[in-house]
């Protein structure tokens, strides 16, 4: 694959034919990054008719070519006339003379500086976060969630991650974005299978949709920097190997499962790439490409053999009545009402943590009779529940309803209260302000 040469190709292409379409000369410098993103994005502009050059150490084993449009950086005060694009290789930026920039000179202006993306860029049109990854995602998927997911993952994990990297874009832009082959993957699962392509643990639950990307990061950062540090003590393998029987010795099937891929996993941990600093990308040695090893060891069970506290989620319970008898609340949870009939509650829970899931119930209690009751099954649901008269006090006035999740062993979760206020003949008036 040559995923970032061929969206620079997109986005430099697109730059130069709208400044030429303009009757405006374009002469821009884009740094290569790497020789092979150099390599192929010149050879891209070439095959489209682009005016491209590619520049090149003065000592190597390249060497220049007039066909093939080589040069050394000495080689450009030549060129100053008409549109051009030069592509260059690592480190030749500084090497461009200054005779070559400015008004007068070849070079008009700079896609990003050689340090992109780790330093943005002033032109918008080349911004990493913006028009880049936009373009490249869009190659990836038309789901605009998920683009945003992998977007977010890109930029606040795997970019942050990699900056202190010696090597960072030799592993950021070749390994990993240049190298994903997305044209293999359905568009539903290509969050998942970027995750496994990249090396990072696999997400708890990996069978529910991963749409808290944060707490990912900040838990695949957590689990994997404890994990290089317990590995880092002598004699930590047996240690773990028996904390696992410990841990595992009542779901037999689990630990045959695990003790089959543990040392493999082990082994994996020591393998580390040079000038990486311990983080979610620590682990990517410890698959080998095993998608069976890879989602029984996932974030989960990892946590559990090494012990590691992981950020739970934070649930969220949005209540709001639904009525158009009387007057709502702004917040939803209080209303006057002149009747029962066509009244529901409007329940959405956020961020149910995966483990609850199909064993948390979603209740609403009238004083301390139950009138509703509900499995939760899924980590973020919706409910629009109708109160129905009959599950009602036959004389109310002031109705306090409490809905909350209940866990299985009786806890409640989260609560939420709303109130209720009904006038009939016997209260035909009721005060209502606003603070």
């Amino acid at each position: 694959m040559r995923n970032v040469s061929n969206t620079l190709f997109k986005l430099i292409t697109k730059y130069y034919l709208g400044l030429q379409q303009a009757g405006t000369d374009c002469r821009i410098v884009v740094p290569g990054l790497t020789k092979r993103i150099a390599d192929d994005l010149h050879q891209l502009l070439i095959d489209g008719g682009y005016p491209s050059f590619l520049v090149i150490p003065s000592k190597g084993d390249l060497k220049p070519s007039e066909m093939d449009r080589r040069v050394v950086a000495a080689g450009l005060t030549s060129l100053r006339h008409g549109s051009m694009i030069i592509v260059t290789y690592p480190g030749e930026i500084p090497n461009l003379q200054d005779s070559l920039i400015g008004a007068g000179g070849a070079i008009r202006s700079f896609a990003f500086s050689d340090e992109w993306p780790w330093v943005p860029t002033a032109n918008n049109a080349f911004r990493f976060e913006g028009p880049f990854l936009d373009t490249l995602i869009s190659e990836w998927t038309n789901d605009k969630l998920v683009g945003e997911l992998l977007k977010q993952l890109i930029t606040d994990g795997l970019l942050k991650q990699t900056g202190p990297c010696v090597s960072r874009a030799e592993l950021f832009l070749n390994s990993i974005l240049d190298e994903f082959d997305f044209s293999r993957t359905p568009s539903s699962s290509i969050l998942l299978d970027f995750i496994f392509f990249c090396g990072l643990p696999c997400p708890a639950h990996s069978s529910s949709p991963l749409k808290d990307i944060k707490r990912y990061i900040d838990n695949a950062t957590l689990l994997a920097i404890d994990v290089d540090s317990r590995h880092e003590q002598s004699n930590v393998r047996p240690e773990l190997l028996e904390r696992i029987d410990e841990i595992f010795s009542k779901e037999e099937v689990k630990l045959i499962e695990i003790k089959s891929f543990i040392q493999e996993f082990f082994d994996g941990v020591n393998t580390q790439d040079v000038g990486l600093p311990s983080g979610m990308l620590s682990l990517r040695h410890c698959w080998a490409g095993s998608v069976e090893r890879w989602r029984c060891l996932d974030i989960g069970t990892l946590s559990s053999i090494y012990n590691v506290q992981l950020v739970k989620p934070k649930t969220i319970l949005e209540v709001k009545i639904a009525s158009q008898r009387g007057i709502v609340s702004l917040d939803g949870t209080k209303g006057v009402l002149n009747s029962l009939h066509e009244l529901f509650l409007n329940i959405n829970i956020k961020g149910l943590e995966p483990l609850e899931v199909d064993k948390s119930k979603l209740k609403i209690l009238c004083r301390a009779k139950s009138i509703f009751e509900n499995i939760v099954s899924e980590v973020d649901s919706e409910y629009s529940v109708p109160i129905d008269k009959w599950a009602l006090p036959e004389t109310i006035f002031n109705l306090p309803l409490r809905v909350l999740i209940e866990k299985d062993d009786g806890k409640i979760l989260i609560e939420k209260k709303v109130n209720l206020f009904v006038i009939d003949d016997a209260r035909p008036f009721f005060a209502v302000t606003q603070n």
